[in-house]
């Protein structure tokens, strides 16, 4: 009997394997967690993703909140983590304009739209190492492709436009 069920998971996950274009993910949602694992922004409240830019708009007042926490100390310096389907893709730390010490981590500046009018008023953008990109050490983990096709499937990922347009 074990055998049985044991063959049957295998065939599952195979198939699973298969649809999915040759990555498991049984539950496609990102989102954004305290090192802890709490969740600080469902993937309901994740209205869109630019994968050219890392740029996330947020549901109304979402990024308001966060940033209203970092000021408060209720993030305090724990890093922020991108999890697919709760499991942990890559870490980060959260920042604010005002904030002077350095990150060599990817980051998510709260306030950027004071410097970046690029930003709506609900976006923040997953950068490269604070205050600049110079900043930054190791590889590059904002292209990992279970977050890109769980975005895709969840129907998060803004269109790409051409280099020409």
């Amino acid at each position: 009997m074990k055998t049985l069920f044991g063959l049957a998971c295998c065939m599952s996950l195979t198939l699973a394997s298969v649809l999915n274009g040759g990555s498991v993910v049984a539950d496609a949602r990102v989102d954004v967690r305290a090192q802890s694992g709490k969740i600080l922004v469902a993937s309901e409240e994740i209205v869109a993703y630019d994968w050219r830019s890392h740029t996330i708009t947020l549901a109304p007042g979402v990024r308001g909140w966060l940033l209203n926490a970092l000021h408060k100390g209720v993030l305090g310096d724990e890093p922020f983590v991108v999890a697919v389907g709760g499991k942990p893709i890559y870490e980060g730390s959260w920042r604010s304009l005002v904030m002077s010490s350095s990150r060599a981590t990817p980051v998510i500046v709260l306030d950027a739209q004071m410097l970046d009018e690029g930003l709506g008023e609900e976006d923040v953008r997953i950068s490269l190492g604070y205050p600049s990109e110079q900043f930054f050490k190791g590889a590059d983990p904002r292209g990992d492709r279970r977050i890109q096709e769980a975005l895709a499937r969840g129907g998060k990922l803004k269109p790409q436009r051409s280099r020409q347009e």
